[in-house]
């Protein structure tokens, strides 16, 4: 009898449920188990089921494509596209889209500004994600590689660490990114891939780039959840020997709002048990210091019987191992890639919200077709945690463009806005004074905690400029606007005078053991 699943199987289909509050990941430094947690994993009740979108970062490693010339920078439409909602699409229950883009692109010389025009689409294609109401991990998809000489070849460019980019520049990186996509949310839809599957340094390298990077990142303010991946292409089976064992738990966060990324492909013969027995190792360490996981990369590898057993195997593992559950770590998942995803998705369909395109408030959802496990929820909708919007902020029953709560920390006013009354912060608990930017008044003295200027939901698209209330903001930031507000920052490429207004936008190898290609996981 054949084992495959079938979607139409009323036997086989999963209600989901929510999860019951994640135990979060400590900020513990030293290199033993930990023994308690000290906050929580700001997602409670939310489990990512969805899909990478390749495109934007292809191009790496190689040499010459076709007869456009060089891959990087690349043409746009040849050598790299953008995957729009347009161009891809997200299955009815998935909440998440893993977004690749290439770091030479963006910032084509370290330490230097951003490019306008790839920035702007980036800003695009993760609002347009947003506002379909996905969660977007924004992933550098360089293997901890930049290519300061070597454009041209096939050469994956130097690594992080070396002297040609010191972990500096990746810091710098991260900041820029933090001041461009934070939010004061910890529980914004964007969520900051530090890097996908480094490898070619060691794990002591590594771990010390990562903890600058989230150093870096709450220092701009930013409260998005963060995936900090291992070295050795942050493959799950391999902490069974990998250095990552011994030294990736002493990554700590200030917010304790952060996960580890592991990949994990089925490469060889399969068994029923095969893809599971795989992850065991991570599962293992992460287990004994009480991390929290998001398996950034899998794919059914082959179109047979016994793989897909295997592989439906590891989405109920997955499911029973989630956070919340005895000894459960994982938050979630994201299918490598989109093209492909319908030869996984009878198996993981089971496990898939069934009411997410029924027209109706039905299921766990707050709102007709979204919130909870669901896509979030638009500003004005019903909401019952943060995460059921699409802005991150819920405010007394209804998503909104701001948030309202948590005293303690100075607010600050944005350009043309002034701070409101103590007791309120859009950036949350902290005792900083506040600063105006662009204009702003300046909030409260020290502790007494402000409130940032209320920011509307208008949009303009790229390229444009928007205006709302207590806020004017052009070039790409304009369409980061449509459901919440901006970043952090008040002027680009600016480090002093940062002022937080609600959030603003978001978040290769074909397969990793296979060396560098045009097309990239």
């Amino acid at each position: 009898m054949s084992i495959r699943r079938s979607l139409f199987s009323s036997a086989s289909v999963l209600s989901l449920a929510l999860l019951a509050p994640l135990a979060g990941c400590s900020s513990y430094a030293g290199s033993e188990p930990i023994s308690e947690l000290s906050a929580p994993v700001t997602t409670p009740g939310l489990f990512f089921q969805g899909d990478n979108f390749s495109g934007a970062e292809r191009g790496f490693g190689a040499a010459i494509e076709e007869s456009w010339g060089p891959a990087i920078p690349g043409v746009e439409g040849k050598t790299y596209s953008w995957p729009t909602p347009s161009t891809n699409t997200l299955p009815s229950g998935m909440n998440i889209v893993r977004l690749p883009f290439q770091w030479e692109r963006l910032q084509p010389t370290l330490n230097q500004e951003f490019d306008a025009a790839y920035l702007a689409k980036l800003h695009a294609t993760a609002n347009a994600w947003r506002d379909l109401g996905a969660n977007v991990l924004l992933d550098v998809h360089n293997y901890a590689y930049y290519k300061v000489t070597g454009r041209g070849t096939e050469d994956p460019g130097q690594h992080i660490g070396s002297a040609e980019v010191p972990v500096a520049a990746f810091v710098d990186l991260w900041r820029r990114l933090a001041h461009e996509f934070g939010s004061a949310s910890t529980s914004a839809p964007f969520i900051f891939g530090l890097m996908n599957e480094p490898h070619d340094l060691t794990a002591a390298t590594w771990v010390d780039a990562a903890q600058q990077a989230v150093d870096a990142i709450r220092a701009a303010g930013a409260k998005n959840l963060i995936f900090v991946p291992g070295t050795d292409w942050t493959t799950a089976n391999d902490f069974s020997w990998s250095d990552n064992r011994t030294v990736l738990q002493t990554v700590h966060d200030s917010l304790d709002n952060f996960a580890i990324e592991v990949h994990q492909y089925y490469d060889g013969t399969c068994t029923a048990s095969g893809y599971v027995d795989k992850l065991k190792p991570f599962e293992d360490w992460a287990v004994a210091n009480q991390r929290k996981a998001y398996l950034g990369e899998l794919d059914l590898t082959d179109d047979t019987d016994t793989c897909h057993q295997a592989f439906a195997n590891l989405i109920d593992h997955l499911h029973t191992t989630a956070a919340g559950a005895a000894n459960g770590i994982w938050i979630g998942y994201s299918y490598w890639e989109g093209t492909n995803v319908a030869k996984g998705l009878p198996f993981i369909q089971p496990h898939l919200p069934t009411t997410c395109a029924s027209g109706a408030k039905d299921g766990l959802e707050t709102d007709r077709d979204c919130g909870a496990t669901c896509l979030r929820c638009a500003n004005a909708q019903s909401c019952a945690h943060d995460y059921d919007c699409q802005s991150g902020f819920c405010s007394a029953g209804l998503c909104a463009a701001t948030g309202t709560g948590g005293g303690g920390g100075a607010g600050s006013a944005g350009s043309g806005g002034s701070a409101g009354s103590a007791g309120a912060s859009n950036v949350g608990s902290g005792g900083g004074a506040g600063s105006s930017a662009a204009g702003g008044a300046s909030a409260a003295s020290a502790g007494a905690g402000g409130s940032s200027a209320s920011t509307g939901g208008n949009s303009a698209s790229t390229g444009g400029s928007s205006a709302s209330s207590g806020r004017a903001t052009d070039g790409p930031q304009a369409a980061a606007d449509s459901q919440s507000g901006c970043s952090c920052r008040s002027a680009h490429g600016r480090t002093d005078a940062w002022s937080w207004l609600p959030l603003a936008v978001l978040l290769g190898l074909a397969r990793r053991k296979r060396g560098f290609s045009q097309s990239g996981a």
